[in-house]
């Protein structure tokens, strides 16, 4: 494993900018540690976690081509952000160029930033872990730091929410997997705080 992620590791210093390679790091990182306290597997989620922008180099119009050949089908949001896109990119570009052939570790680059219903653990790891790495600043994120280790259903619903008075502050529109996303674990979260009170 650590030889293939110190050939990752030279991909994305020669392909994204300085920021953006210290913000993978940070990822695999906490995608470990994550992994870790939550019991999934250190070293599928280091390798989610430092591919997960691995296709952030790619310009809009590419991302829009290299998914139209394998039949990608867009919804509306993205046609209008394709950057949003970039997840998928790197599935394709970990799958193609890596040879990486785990299908939840596809999975969790491909959704990281929208998130989606039916998330797996490995989902979960590298979307929180993409918001709490080291790099990220400001009072916002030691909350979601917290409870990132303490439980990670009520973390993402903090994190779709924090995501989408974001965008909608930017007067943007919401991806709809991350509105389906965010409604999905809410209702989890609920029910078991409610079924915890009844015990």
């Amino acid at each position: 494993m650590n030889g293939i992620l110190a050939e990752i590791q030279g991909y994305i210093h020669e392909k994204l900018d300085r920021e953006r390679y210290r913000h993978s790091l940070g990822v695999m990182d906490v995608s470990r540690k994550l992994a870790i306290c939550h019991g999934e597997d250190p070293e599928r989620a280091a390798l989610a976690g430092i591919l997960h922008d691995c296709g952030k180099h790619c310009s809009d119009a590419d991302a829009i081509a290299r998914l139209q050949a394998v039949g990608y089908a867009f919804n509306l949001v993205e046609r209008f952000e394709p950057e949003l896109l970039h997840g998928q990119i790197g599935a394709m570009i970990a799958r193609e160029h890596f040879h990486v052939t785990d299908p939840g570790i596809l999975s969790a680059i491909a959704c990281h930033t929208t998130g989606k219903t039916g998330m797996s653990l490995l989902d979960k790891i590298v979307y929180i872990a993409d918001y709490i790495e080291p790099g990220r600043e400001g009072d916002w994120v030691y909350p979601l730091r917290r409870v990132a280790y303490q439980d990670l259903d009520r973390c993402l619903v903090m994190c779709a929410d924090s995501t989408m008075t974001f965008v909608m502050r930017k007067g943007k529109p919401i991806h709809p997997d991350t509105v389906h996303m965010r409604n999905e674990i809410l209702m989890t979260v609920t029910r078991q705080g409610q079924g915890q009170e009844a015990e």
